[in-house]
């Protein structure tokens, strides 16, 4: 392989694609997904649902759905992907979820650039449970991170990340 290789790869990730709406609109979807924009828009997430979680309880739907609105804002052309307060994405978000057109533009995408989106989270979700699981300080870090959230499934989420600990309760 060759830079010249690399840069044409590369390129494939600024690829857009029209997507025509039924009311004669039309958004634009990026063609395929590059692991730098996936973990931007990961970061962009955890900061979001961060601080959503400090005002709301939170619910595994809302989180699915503030995920697919995240790949929305950041693989289309509908909104810029930077720059929002928390309240003007949240406003955003009711507006999108509101619309018939998100579930069109969202079946847009390839499916592939989708699966690899949600590896790549549970990719990293991996790594964060081997940190936890070797780095006695990372743990607890984690775990007063997960107890200071307003979510719930608080005991689930510890059993992702430490199953069969006998230390778990007594954290807890």
């Amino acid at each position: 392989m060759s830079v010249v290789q690399l840069v044409q790869e590369a390129k494939e990730y600024d690829v857009l694609k029209k997507v025509s709406l039924d009311n004669g609109f039309y958004t634009e979807i990026y063609t395929h997904f590059s692991n730098v924009r996936i973990d931007d828009a990961l970061e962009d997430y955890s900061s979001f649902i961060a601080e959503y979680s400090k005002h709301h309880p939170m619910k595994e739907r809302k989180m699915i759905d503030y995920i697919n609105l995240h790949i929305l804002l950041w693989f289309t052309t509908l909104a810029d992907s930077q720059d929002y307060s928390y309240e003007d994405k949240i406003q955003l978000f009711e507006l999108i979820l509101k619309s018939k057109y998100a579930e069109q533009i969202f079946q847009a995408f390839d499916s592939d650039d989708i699966q690899n989106f949600y590896q790549r989270i549970f990719k990293k979700l991996e790594a964060i449970q081997e940190l936890a699981a070797s780095n006695e300080e990372v743990r607890a870090q984690f775990i007063e991170s997960v107890k200071s959230l307003n979510i719930e499934n608080k005991e689930e989420i510890m059993n992702v990340f430490f199953k069969s600990d006998p230390d778990l309760n007594k954290s807890k």
